[in-house]
This record gives structure tokens, sequence and C-alpha cells, in this order.
């Protein structure tokens, strides 16, 4: 869905001119020739036709096409009719057809594959104002609906797909030029509905899903370049974008041998941020609980579990420089629940709690960049060109069936080759971890001569606490020495 978007932004409203002055629909059609030109791309119309206060380009083509490391990649979209109509001196309409044809191939490992579709917009329409310092397009429209017919991939081992997604009341605004930067963008985009169904012509697998709306928001400055200068583009960026997604439902259904596999259930609200800028990468997510239910094709007893958040944000420097940069690295998944059924599998006497699960974690730290990660050599080396410097263990808790683990550090990396040796502490915390080790014997998963040996063991790396909880400080010394609670481990 992203790429349709995408290319359906640069054929209506993500061509700007980099300077501006009174805007006419002759002067706007030649600034987005000019732009796709820049981008490598050609926009073309079979035929001009000059009404004095419109422009109608009949036929019009948007082209791209290129090779990525020796793989041929190109699109084409086909639009019947599209009129530009000028409303006043600044102010241009652009009217979209409803219909309009496109297609797109692939070239990988040899193999070429060829998919085609259609967009339909009903009641779309975009008004394009020129002040002379920014350029904004404002597009409203009732529906819009893209079908992709996909042709099989034989690399990747996908059946041809039939693919629809549909947006209704949609509206957009788009700004090119801000703070007098004409490579300066910021946009806007809703949608109140939401609706994709994806399956095969065989009706041997399909996909579908309900949301209550969609929004996209982005804001930076656009880099320079083509495609082909893919890495320089890539160091240039600096933009932020992100997307929500309303409640949904969803069900996917396959067959396997014959018998369908169905999974369905329901998700909250939820948020995508991804950033690039001199800073490096920033990309996280959240997700406000989900319930899911999952009938095995041979069993006909369904699985459900659900959970209430799910979240993960990631840090990362990308560019190289002398000094240290900071990372980071977030995780949570908070109130994971299964039903009885799944329980009762391996637990049908119920020995384990069954409480909600939770995993939660939250790292961070500095790390050298040797070389720039978005390059050909990074691309080409056997490992990144990342240094880790130091590590922090912020907290890490892991709560599941009567137990948890909680645990805090602080590591630096004085040697890193040929094997990294850290040098610091961490700190860990166990509660419940006996209760649920005897659980696991009663229930026959866990050895008694097992157990036994696990319970001497915990107290070689652990002591315990006066609240019955076992601790243990884990140092690692320089030279690459282990001690636990005092004892030399290595």
């Amino acid at each position: 869905m992203t790429r349709s978007v995408s290319l359906t932004a640069l054929c209506v409203a993500g061509l700007a001119s980099p300077a501006w002055a009174d805007l006419t629909p002759a002067e706007l059609w030649a600034d987005w020739q000019a732009t796709a030109r820049s981008y490598g791309a050609t926009l073309e119309a079979g035929a001009v036709e000059d009404r004095g206060d419109a422009l109608v380009l009949d036929g019009m083509t948007l082209a791209y096409a290129t090779e990525v490391e020796g793989e041929a990649v190109a699109f084409d979209f086909t639009y019947e009719e599209v009129t530009l109509t000028a409303r006043d001196a600044q102010t241009v309409v652009v009217t979209m057809p409803e219909r309009t044809a496109f297609t797109a191939s692939s070239t990988q490992f040899g193999e070429t594959r060829e998919d085609s579709g259609t967009l339909e917009q009903v009641g779309m329409e975009t008004v394009v104002t020129d002040d002379g310092t920014t350029r904004t397009y404002a597009s409203t429209g009732e529906r819009f609906t893209q079908v992709t017919n996909s042709a099989p991939d034989e690399v990747a081992g996908l059946p041809a797909l039939i693919q629809t997604v549909t947006m209704t009341d949609i509206s957009s605004v788009t700004t090119f030029g801000a703070a007098g930067d004409p490579n300066a963008v910021a946009s806007e985009s809703a949608a109140a509905g939401l609706v994709v169904d994806v399956r095969d012509p065989e009706g041997s697998f399909s996909v579908a899903y309900q949301g209550g709306g969609l929004d996209l928001d982005g804001r930076g400055t656009l880099p320079e370049g083509t495609a082909e200068d893919a890495f320089a583009v890539m160091n240039a960026l600096d933009m932020e974008v992100g997307y929500g997604l309303g409640p949904a439902t969803f069900k996917i259904v396959s067959e396997v041998e014959g018998a369908a596999f169905t999974s369905s259930g329901s998700v909250g609200a939820s948020r995508t941020d991804v950033a690039f800028g001199a800073d490096g990468i920033a990309y996280s997510g959240t997700l406000d609980g989900m319930d899911l239910t999952v009938t095995p094709a041979p069993i006909p007893v369904p699985f459900q579990g659900s959970l209430d958040e799910m979240a993960f944000a990631l840090t990362l420097p990308t560019r190289a420089t002398p000094e240290a940069q900071g990372y980071g690295l977030r995780m949570t998944v908070a109130g994971l629940e299964l039903s009885d059924a799944i329980w009762s599998m391996f637990d049908p006497s119920g020995q384990l709690p069954r409480d909600a699960a939770t995993v939660r974690l939250d790292l961070g730290g500095d790390m050298r960049v040797t070389g720039d990660l978005f390059s050909e050599e990074a691309a080409n080396a056997p490992v990144p060109p990342l240094e880790p410097q130091s590590l922090d263990i912020r907290a890490l808790e892991v709560t599941a069936a009567g137990a948890s683990l909680t645990g805090t550090g602080a590591l630096t990396f004085p040697v890193l080759f040929p094997q990294p040796q850290p040098v610091g502490t961490i700190n860990l915390r166990l509660t419940g971890g006996f209760d649920l080790l005897d659980s696991l014997v009663t229930m026959g998963l866990v050895p008694a001569d097992q157990a036994t040996f696990i319970r001497g063991m915990s107290g070689v790396v652990a002591r315990p606490a006066e609240d019955g909880a076992l601790v243990s400080e884990i140092e690692f010394t320089e030279g690459g020495g282990i001690v636990a609670n005092g004892l030399p481990l290595q």
C-alpha cells in the first residue's frame, strides 16, 4: 500500500518546482515534467490541448525504469485525461480521470514478472496554490481504490495475487518551500476508512482487513539526486514520516493440504514513525492491543490469545564520525494472555499460574560508526561498520507463569577483537523461580535430577534475598574474567 500511495502522490502532488511565481496550467505542467526528469522518470502526454484557462493532457504517462544491482525495475502509469484549470493567478485545479491503468515490472535472477492494475478515484480534486514562496497541493476525494494483479513471484515462491485497497473520505495537504527552502516539504493526509482485500485467483488464500481510518504525516527536506545515487540520497535524507491506523478487524484464510487454516481477530489503534537525519535512524511503533483466534487446519478447536500493548523503538547512527554516537532499543509486549485451549495442551492439570505475561527491554549505549552505513562498502562488507563502545541495560523484565526476572546493568567494551571482552556489572533478580521449577517437575517437563542440579547451580550464581527472591551480581572484569556474587566463574 505504501508503494501505491507514493506513486500516486508522485503523479498528482509530489512534483514541485525549485522556483515559483504566478501559476498557470502550462507552467504547472512544465514543472511536473522537469521534476520527473530530475528523478530519472519521464512524464509525457499523447496530446496537449490549451483551452486558454485550462490545459487538457490526453494520455498522460508517467514512466520510470532503472537497474538496481543489475536487476531491472520499471513502472508505467497511463491517465486517459488530466485537466489543469486556472482558478486565479495563483491557483490551478487538477482534475484526474476516474479510472487509470498502470503496469509494473521487475527482473530478479533472470526471472521477469509483470504486474498490472487500475486506480479508481471518485470525486478526487487537487487544488494547487502558489504564493511566490510556497506551493501547496490540497486534495479531497470520496473514494480511492487500487486493484493490483500481481504475477507469480518464482524467486520468492509467491502465487499470483489480486490485491484491492480502498480508502474513503480522503483529504491531503502537501506544502513545498517552507521557510524559504524550495526542497522543504510538509504533508498531512487522512482517510476515514481503509479496506484491504488480498486473494489468489484459485481461492486458496485470502486476507481481509477493515480499518477505522488512516492518517499520514511527514516533513523534511527532499534530497537532490536520482535512484542511481541511492546511497547518496539516503545519506542526505533529513525527513520524518509517520502513519497511524485506527482500530480494525482482520481475517486470513489459507489452505493446507486441502484444509482451511484461519486466523481472525481485531487490533487497536497503531502508530509507526520513521526519521532519517544527521543523527541516524529513529524507528518506533505502538499497538494498542490485539485479540487473535487461530483455527489450525487439522484441529477444529480454535486457539485464542490477546495482548494489551506492543511497542518498539530503535535509534541507530548511520554516518561515520571519529566520536562515538548513541544508540537505543526498547521493546514491550505487555498483557499477553493465552486461552485455556492452549494452556491445556501442555498443562492440563493447571499446575502453572495463567496470569498475563509481560516482556520489557530497554537498552542503550554508545557505538562508533567506522563507515557510512548507507554505502556500497557497507553493503558488501561481511559485518556492518559498527563498533559498540558501551551497553546500558536500563530495564529488563520477563514475567510469565508466576515467575519474574528483572535486571539492570552497564558494560563497556575496551577490547572488541578477536572477541569482545566486556567490562562492567549486570544485576539480576528472580522471583517465583523455584515454584515454577517445581511445577515443571510435577508436569513431567523437567526431570527431577535436572531440577536438583539447577537448584545446586543457583547457589553458585545467585544468593537468596530476604523476600525469597534470588539475586545475582555478575561482574565482567578486564582480561575476560567473570565473577558472580564475588565467586570467580572464569
